[in-house]
């Protein structure tokens, strides 16, 4: 090779080399401005898509808001604004101005902007507006709904909340005559289309447990012809659900109801336990259920309508309604439904009663039966029993399968 020349060739190649870096070069920041636009581009959208507000509200948009939630009332907001900090989201201060009727100045309430949501993703989070104003409107109408004579002696006055706890039909009847003059007394006032704060009404039981699928607290709003469902007042829908609930106690446990005839507890409950075998229907005895005897399927036609009226929750039966089942089937208990015996299909000698409970340190009940002279404890903290369990299957010699 001839030297001279190859000094140019590794000139030459020194020069490509340049030309190839600065190219490379370019593009590699083409390449990163296009990926930081790509990420601005995307940390924009998700912005967008996951915040509902990104910035406190002004007072424009406060105005809109009660003008949209109350299109019948007149308001009147603070100028300014009181700027506090926010205890759950420590970097996002809360807004929050002072409000009132134009006619009722004396009754404040408040508009707050605060940060919400976004706590799991891709949950929405920005600043919403909340208020107040029926919680301020309640307290207020409660004072001069009892300062000008009116009476709620039945309630308990718990923190925004009238409460009331009851164990009869009786107890209930004139706490509802004073809840509907109440709510008839709030309709009359300047601002009575503002809907009072819900109620609650509890049954406190009678002598056993709280059945399984009972509901025993109720949340009672104002009925008004505009809301009317199933019932036309406050005090028909407050006696209503409280009725249901007393013959759906009774009627579960199988036992008398001191305040309905035997005809009135059975007639609900041939209405209220049907035995269906069909999955859709959602609520009883929700999902399927058949019957086998000694490994043959039972034809539905042959057990839904005799069962028909024993209460079932979830293919749970009472004691009480292990007696009615075995009645039905003439299994030759007896006794009572709240403490009976029966001979099982195996041959042993079983004893229910409702009185069979041991209490715990911590004042649970634990529920046991006799089989044999010997105690069964279920692990449960009613006298309930599983449809398919052994004490079921063999005194009934039937396999209840719920699926």
């Amino acid at each position: 090779m001839n030297d001279k020349r190859f000094p140019k060739i590794l000139k030459g190649l020194a020069v490509c080399a340049g030309y190839a870096a600065a190219f490379l070069g370019l593009m590699a920041v083409k390449a990163a401005l296009i990926i930081l636009l790509c990420i601005g581009l995307l940390m924009g959208a998700t912005r967008a898509c996951l915040t509902e507000h990104a910035s406190p509200h002004r007072r424009g948009e406060v105005v809109r808001y009660l003008e949209s939630a109350y299109p019948e009332e007149d308001f009147v907001v603070s100028r300014h604004h009181k700027t506090v900090t926010d205890e759950d989201h420590s970097l996002a201060d809360m807004r929050i101005w002072d409000c009132w009727f134009e006619d009722l100045p004396e009754v404040v309430f408040h508009v707050t902007s605060s940060w919400s949501g976004g706590d799991n993703f891709p949950a929405k989070a920005g600043y919403s507006l909340s208020s107040d104003l029926k919680f301020v409107l309640w307290d207020y109408y409660l004072e001069e709904y009892q300062s000008g004579g009116g009476s709620l002696s039945c309630w308990a006055r718990e923190q925004n909340r009238l409460t009331l706890t009851y164990s009869t039909l009786a107890e209930t009847e004139t706490a509802a005559d004073q809840l509907q003059d109440f709510h008839d007394w709030w309709g009359r006032q300047s601002h009575g289309e503002v809907s009072p704060l819900s109620v609650t009404t509890e049954f406190a039981g009678g002598p056993l447990p709280v059945p399984p699928g009972l509901q025993e607290t109720i949340y009672i709003d104002r009925i008004t012809p505009e809301n009317t469902f199933n019932f036309d007042s406050t005090r028909e829908f407050m006696l209503g659900t409280s009725r249901y609930i007393l013959l759906y106690y009774y009627g579960y446990y199988n036992l008398p109801c001191p305040e309905f005839s035997d005809g009135e507890r059975e007639d609900f409950a041939r209405k209220t336990w049907l035995w269906y075998a069909d999955s859709t229907y959602k609520d009883y005895p929700n999902g399927a259920i058949s019957i086998w005897n000694k490994g043959h399927y039972l034809p539905l036609e042959d057990w839904a309508e005799p069962l028909r009226g024993v209460g079932v929750w979830l293919c749970d039966v009472s004691y009480g309604g292990l007696y009615e089942i075995l009645a039905r089937l003439d299994c030759g208990p007896e006794g009572a439904p709240e403490h009976f015996t029966v001979t099982g299909q195996d041959g042993a000698f079983y004893e229910f009663s409702y009185d069979f409970f041991t209490t715990e340190d911590d004042g649970d009940l634990t529920w046991y039966y006799l089989k044999d002279g010997e105690t069964c404890t279920l692990k449960r903290s009613t006298p309930v029993l599983e449809l398919n369990s052994a004490a079921v299957r063999l005194t009934t010699g039937l396999i209840f399968q719920h699926y």
